[in-house]
């Protein structure tokens, strides 16, 4: 199941591959920000950055 999902979410372009790359950015921002909950608003203002 795991390997389908993987390449549907690959198969689709533009914003369905920005959109899992969020997530996977969120999931592993949110499991790194429960050690160390100080680095969540300098991870914030460098995501602005990189946005614009």
């Amino acid at each position: 199941m795991v390997s389908n999902e993987i390449e549907l979410s690959f198969s689709y372009s533009g914003i369905s591959n920005t959109f899992s790359m969020w997530a996977t950015l969120i999931f592993t921002g949110s499991l790194f920000f429960r050690k160390r909950p100080n680095l969540l608003p300098i991870s914030l203002i460098y995501t602005l950055y990189l946005l614009i």
